[in-house]
């Protein structure tokens, strides 16, 4: 079996090998050593990437040649922290229709929206997951880890806060938990995350 990585034939492979053994001899070359696995085919049919005891080639690994794209771990961490500071803008443009629907007494529509506000937030909840993964794996800072932490913390709070506002048909009190909690706190994220790839004074506008 072939190993191809960025184009290049890996050579002198000991056999059978471990993916992780295999990973670990990739990033020892210089041209890998700030990179991460980005993707990986079999006989040019993407694959998940298996866990790193798993062995090369194996059952599941069976084929004439496996192909594995490398990254600059600084290239992809910025295109990860650019999808969520949009996906952050596109929260918060809706979070400020739900608003000016609460404040107009649309009721239905706005409690529709709202729930679509809480999909949303769900779903930024789990890209900042594997977001924690990713810095994990990749940064010594725990000063960013712990930042993380106490805005998910503030999110979650700020969810229960609105579940029990909307169970209670508190419509004002809705509005002014999207506007004057959640929307802030959304711009704090979009703040946050440029920061992590911009530098020092050039984070990206609320």
């Amino acid at each position: 079996m072939k190993i191809v990585v960025n184009d290049q034939l890996l050579t002198n492979l000991s056999a059978p090998i471990t993916f992780g053994e295999l990973f670990s001899m990739i990033v020892a070359k210089p041209e890998f050593r700030t990179s991460v696995i980005c993707r990986l085919c079999l006989d040019g049919a993407e694959r998940e990437l298996p866990n790193y005891d798993q062995p090369v080639p194996s059952a599941d690994l069976a084929g004439e040649e496996i192909s594995i794209t490398m990254e600059d771990v600084t290239e992809v961490l910025r295109r990860t922290i650019h999808d969520g500071v949009e996906f952050l803008r596109l929260m918060r443009e809706e979070t400020n229709i739900c608003v000016e629907l609460f404040r107009s007494s649309q009721a239905a529509k706005a409690n529709q929206t709202l729930w679509q506000v809480l999909e949303k937030v769900q779903m930024f909840l789990n890209y900042v997951k594997e977001l924690v993964q990713f810095l994990a794996t990749v940064s010594e800072d725990r000063q960013d880890l712990a930042q993380i932490e106490q805005l998910n913390d503030r999110v979650f709070h700020l969810i229960k806060s609105l579940l029990a506002a909307q169970e209670g048909h508190d419509f004002v009190y809705i509005a002014d938990l999207l506007e004057f909690e959640l929307a802030p706190l959304l711009a704090e994220w979009q703040t946050f995350l440029a920061a992590l790839i911009e530098p020092a004074g050039a984070g990206e506008k609320a």
